[in-house]
């Protein structure tokens, strides 16, 4: 029930006002039983909301929507100057094929074309992002860069988890931080962490992987303690003192 997550009777009932009203409540049910986070589920209704006010505007009927008709609600958002437009979370493409998944299933809309490609044959990189708005409560924003950023590594070691070895995968860490530097070779191997973690959730590889991957050094160029300033004495102080605590005692003794 979209009461669940909306509270304000002027909300609720602009959310019911729209070609989808009659769907929203079965569409929130159904995302809570497939397991998303309430932050996801009312992330999704928002969109769907926002995407019945655009269809109403354009008249466009519901039995007709398909994935063209969602892929021009999309062209839409870069220009939508809407409330709604500026609330809701930006990106979101599985909002809407969720939204056009329970459609078909309640026989509102046609069914997808045979031609497309079934789940068997997608790629691992969407099981992955699924997996990241479902179980973990991840936003759409994220789940997005994380799939970017698992492109390379997909190139180099393939899309076959059974083919994955420690040595591979650390390899390919060094390799990132040789090519791109520290920076991004961090934001890489947070990626790379979450997705071993998917594969260990499917059973697609051994419990435990996820820790072969190496941690990206952060050097400092510093090799002294910043409260060591310019005086001789506290330099003095300090070359003499073998741990911390020392040291301040030290510092406050010699009046530095």
């Amino acid at each position: 029930m979209i009461s669940d997550h909306y509270r304000l009777p002027r909300r609720l009932a602009q959310m019911r006002a729209t070609c989808l009203g009659g769907y929203m409540d079965g569409f929130s049910t159904t995302l809570t039983s497939a397991g998303y986070s309430p932050f996801v589920v009312r992330g999704y209704l928002c969109r769907a909301d926002h995407i019945g006010r655009w269809a109403d505007r354009r008249r466009i009927e519901i039995q007709s929507w398909d994935e063209d008709v969602l892929v021009r609600f999309e062209r839409h958002l870069p220009r939508c100057k809407c409330s709604m437009g500026k609330k809701a979370p930006s990106g979101d493409a599985h909002a809407g094929g969720q939204l056009l998944a329970y459609l078909r299933a309640c026989e509102v809309v046609a069914s997808a074309k045979p031609s497309q490609a079934s789940s068997k044959d997608r790629p691992i990189s969407v099981d992955f992002g699924d997996w990241l708005v479902r179980h973990r409560g991840v936003v759409p924003s994220t789940t997005a860069r994380y799939q970017r950023m698992l492109r390379p590594f997909l190139a180099a070691l393939g899309e076959d988890p059974s083919q994955y070895t420690v040595a591979a995968i650390r390899a390919y860490v060094i390799d990132q931080l040789g090519a791109v530097g520290r920076g991004e070779t961090r934001s890489t191997v947070t990626a790379l962490r979450a997705f071993l973690r998917f594969l260990v959730a499917q059973g697609r590889v051994h419990s435990g992987l996820q820790l072969c991957v190496p941690t990206v050094p952060e050097w400092r160029l510093s090799s002294l303690p910043r409260y060591i300033g310019n005086d001789p004495n506290s330099w003095t102080v300090f070359l003499r003192c073998q741990n911390h605590d020392t040291l301040l005692a030290s510092l406050e003794l010699s009046g530095a």
